[in-house]
């Protein structure tokens, strides 16, 4: 995903320079039709430019009267420009980002990410947090008028409410993270209940914090897992284990497979909550299911409510409602 957002945010750097260089293209075109001398000045000036270098390489006094000659062809160009009502750097390059020129790295000798790039990798990110054809998943377009208002058996509190007081605590805990939060979080509830909605906001905010964010689906996981054990290629799964936050979405459907998702699982939950890294998972299982199907020392490190933020969503369905 990494090399994937880097890709990305590079094309949309690109795409940046073409735009910018076709609308210097523009200003030149109309500023010359306006005033054809503004045209014959550039001509010269860029006549100055070759002349001045020529001068250099050869060591001549021609190199010496370039610089008052160009300080000439600039302010009779201010002049023409401020004539026809145009800005005084009109025909000044164009720039989205003064600091690194659109190129994406600053820096006079040693070159580092410009924090442009590095704004287009997280809004990158967020993108691709979001499935295809989906509706954008975050905190801002929740809308709790889906969740049914009415009291639910033995709660005295409807659905709409309990998953209010989930989007708060979801909301919340990915906003401040790691300050005075937990490093775990668990969402529990059947299936329908709004849990890969709030784990791909989480994820959403995280990343636009600038954090360190892996999202997939617990089958993608333990098939990383699988390849890892089977080639001993750990590079894909330190990127997991070493990530800021982990997501993992639809924890109980992966496949059970010997020595390796037990043994993995354990692993990713165990080590990050003694490294103090973050760790959201869903799934559709029960407290009680969790321990049956992955044992009580994972269960109670997902479930033990001193590191970890369990979220337990219950109600209808609200894909039926639709």
């Amino acid at each position: 995903m990494r090399s994937e957002m880097m890709s990305l945010a590079l094309d949309r750097l690109a795409e940046r320079r073409s735009r910018n260089a076709a609308e210097e293209t523009r200003r030149r075109e109309q500023a010359v039709a306006a005033c054809p001398e503004i045209g014959e000045l550039l001509s010269a000036r860029q006549e100055l430019i070759y002349a001045g270098i020529r001068g250099l390489l050869q060591g001549g006094e021609q190199a010496q009267s370039v610089p008052e000659k160009m300080a000439a062809c600039n302010a009779r160009i201010t002049q023409l420009l401020k004539a026809q009502g145009l800005p005084e750097d009109w025909l000044e390059p164009v720039y989205t980002c003064p600091d690194c020129r659109d190129t994406g790295y600053a820096g006079e000798t040693l070159k580092t990410p410009c924090h442009c790039l590095l704004d287009l990798c997280r809004t990158v990110s967020a993108d691709l947090v979001d499935p295809a054809g989906a509706k954008e998943q975050s905190f801002e377009t929740f809308d709790l008028g889906i969740f049914p208002d009415t009291p639910l058996p033995g709660l005295g509190v409807s659905q709409r409410g309990l998953m209010e007081r989930a989007e708060q605590r979801c909301r919340k805990w990915a906003e401040t993270w790691p300050e005075g939060q937990v490093s775990t979080v668990l969402l529990t509830g059947a299936s329908g209940l709004g849990k890969t909605f709030l784990l791909h906001a989480m994820a959403r905010t995280l990343i636009l914090r600038g954090k360190d964010t892996v999202l997939l689906s617990a089958y993608q996981f333990i098939e990383t897992a699988r390849r890892f054990h089977m080639s001993m290629d750990g590079g894909e799964l330190d990127g997991i284990m070493n990530a800021e936050a982990v997501l993992i979405d639809d924890l109980g459907s992966e496949p059970m497979m010997n020595n390796i998702t037990l043994v993995y699982l354990y692993n990713l939950v165990n080590e990050r909550q003694n490294r103090g890294l973050a760790t959201v998972l869903s799934t559709n299982l029960t407290p009680e299911e969790l321990r049956q199907q992955y044992s009580e020392r994972i269960a109670s490190r997902l479930t033990d409510r001193r590191q970890s933020l369990v979220v337990e969503l219950v109600g209808e369905d609200i894909r039926r409602r639709r």
